[in-house]
Formats: C-alpha cells, structure tokens, sequence
C-alpha cells in the first residue's frame, strides 16, 4: 500500500532541503561529522598526556627534595659528630 498523499507533503515541508543538497554541501558535512569527533578525541588525549606529564614533574621534584634532604641530613650529622668529638 503506497503511503498517502498527505504524509509525503508533510515529508517534503521537513526536509526539502535534503532532497536539493549540492555535492559540496553533502562533502563538507560528512568532513565536519568526521572531523568532529577526531578534534575532541585529540583534545581529550592532549589533556589526558598534559596531566600526566605534570603529575610525574611533580613527582621527580619531590624525590629529588627528599634526595637532597637527606643530603642535608647525612651532612649535619656528621659536623654534629665532628664537634662532639672535639668537644669531649
């Protein structure tokens, strides 16, 4: 059964521009619905790769405060030694 008469007119008032599309018109939206989602795939990895990256700097600079800490720690030690000795 073919449908009636009223539902194509009302088909066609929705979308009569789809129908008379241009070539180019139809390649640009099918760049830009591909495009798209590549853009915010890349902009989530960047953010996903800056974060990382901050969160091992942060992490380095730590290790390398405790390292020097420790340094401090091992060289006051010592002079602490060396005057009691002289001290005594």
């Amino acid at each position: 059964m073919l449908a009636p008469k009223k539902t194509v007119a009302v088909v066609e008032k929705i979308q009569p521009d789809l129908k008379r599309m241009r070539l180019r018109t139809g390649l640009l939206l099918l760049v830009l619905a591909t495009a798209v989602p590549v853009v915010a795939f890349a902009l989530l990895a960047s953010a996903l790769v800056v974060k990382h990256q901050q969160d091992n700097y942060v992490t380095a600079v730590k290790d390398r405060n405790r390292a020097f800490m420790s340094a401090v720690d091992a060289e006051l030690k010592a002079a602490i030694v060396a005057l009691r000795a002289l001290g005594a």
